[in-house]
């Protein structure tokens, strides 16, 4: 019980990094009609300025063969978390976003690898491994819908966020292979879907020694404008 009561207690200490624009807004503060899709393998070896901002005062966010790698920060002494954001909000209105997490950090107290799906850090929809822990929240105005499982890296290395347009749900799911899926929580979805910025991070919410590497690869994200 102790790894649980501490994931429902001390994670999600940072989800998301709202990155500023220079004119004092926010990064994709409304979405772009011409860009309906978003998809990245990291193949092009290098982080696609297109698609991402990068948040890496540490310089800790990399491609690494062809995969997106965040090595996360040993002993920092206060909530160390680094990634990416789309730079464009995304309508998800019946659509899905999937990434593949190919490398996990270490399944100990403070590690936290996750993807994210945000209007703000209050309002938003996420799925994360968390010192070994699966975790998903559906946040509304800072109060989490919120569930937790073991984490298994090899069963549940491919994440996806689905919203049920007819249900008014949206669907947190795990694959093994990115083919067949597994329903593990759906939540009211009381957050809208239309303006939606796409976070991939990693990091530590404690001190942690050797707290790893989270690689990400086959981000994708699908909607009737982008089957």
């Amino acid at each position: 019980m102790g790894r649980l009561w501490l994931v429902l207690t001390l994670a999600c200490c940072r989800y998301g990094f709202e990155t500023p624009r220079s004119d004092g807004g926010l990064a994709g503060d409304a979405p772009d009609a011409s860009a309906r899709c978003l998809a990245d393998d990291f193949s092009s070896g290098a982080i696609d300025a297109g698609r991402w901002l990068i948040n890496d005062p540490a310089n800790a966010v990399h491609v690494n063969m062809q995969q997106l790698a965040i090595t996360l920060v040993a002993n920092a002494p206060s909530p160390a978390y680094f990634g990416v954001a789309s730079n464009q909000r995304y309508d998800l209105t019946a659509g899905a976003v999937a990434v593949e997490l190919t490398r996990a950090p270490a399944a100990v107290y403070g590690p936290e690898a996750y993807l994210e799906l945000l209007v703000d850090d209050r309002n938003l929809y996420l799925i994360t491994d968390s010192s070994g822990n699966l975790v998903t929240i559906a946040r509304t105005n800072g109060t989490d819908d919120r569930f937790v499982a073991a984490y298994d890296p090899v069963a549940e290395r491919h994440w996806r966020i689905r919203h049920d347009a007819m249900a008014a749900m949206v669907v947190f799911e795990t694959s093994a292979d990115g083919v067949t899926w597994t329903a593990r929580r759906s939540s009211a979805a009381k957050v809208a879907v239309t303006a939606l910025q796409i976070q991939l991070v990693a990091g530590t919410y404690m001190a942690v020694a050797s707290p790893g590497e989270a690689w990400f690869d086959n981000l994708s994200m699908t909607t009737p404008a982008c089957p």
